[in-house]
């Protein structure tokens, strides 16, 4: 979602054992977002990877309002949100709420999510360290239709849909 000559980095990478994921890309204005339609086994799904700036307020307000209305034009779909917030919310963590933070927890309460971080069957809370600083900044959501679907979490991010659902 970026060209060679931005220096952010982030990513997500899919692995799929011996099974294919149908994606098309859901247009976005800006490439901080990468929004994808996903369908695998016939389980469909909307995929959405963000990135907020430590200070641009008002890039990450513009970030914000696109993520909110993609999941207002797609709000009964099953839907994860991987975000690099740099957000503190103030529970998860050892830090006091900040603006991103703020961003963040009006998100999930305009759109109904919920944040998996810290959901009882995640294990793990913090997202990023260096040396003796460490806090938790990366965030994911889930749409209550994506819920039922949820197992469980580890920290180093790896998302697994329950399999006794028989989707994948």
């Amino acid at each position: 979602m970026r060209d060679g000559n931005e220096r952010k980095g982030g990513g997500i990478m899919i692995i799929l054992k011996n099974t294919a994921m149908d994606i098309t890309e859901i247009q976005t204005k800006s490439n901080d977002i990468l929004a994808l339609k996903c369908s695998l086994k016939g389980f469909h799904f909307d995929l959405i990877c963000a990135y907020l700036s430590v200070n641009e307020i008002e890039h990450n307000k513009a970030i914000y309002s696109e993520i909110n209305k993609i999941l207002k034009d797609n709000n009964e779909k099953p839907t994860v949100i991987l975000v690099d917030f740099n957000a503190h919310v103030g529970f998860l963590g050892p830090q006091r709420k900040n603006r991103n933070g703020e961003l963040l927890l009006n998100l999930t309460t305009e759109n109904n999510l919920a944040i998996l971080n810290g959901n009882p069957n995640t294990q793990g809370k913090i997202t990023w360290s260096q040396g003796e600083r460490e806090s938790v900044i990366d965030y994911i959501l889930a749409s209550h239709a994506m819920l039922a679907y949820f197992d469980h979490m580890n920290i180093s991010y790896t998302f697994v849909i329950n399999t006794h659902r028989n989707i994948c």
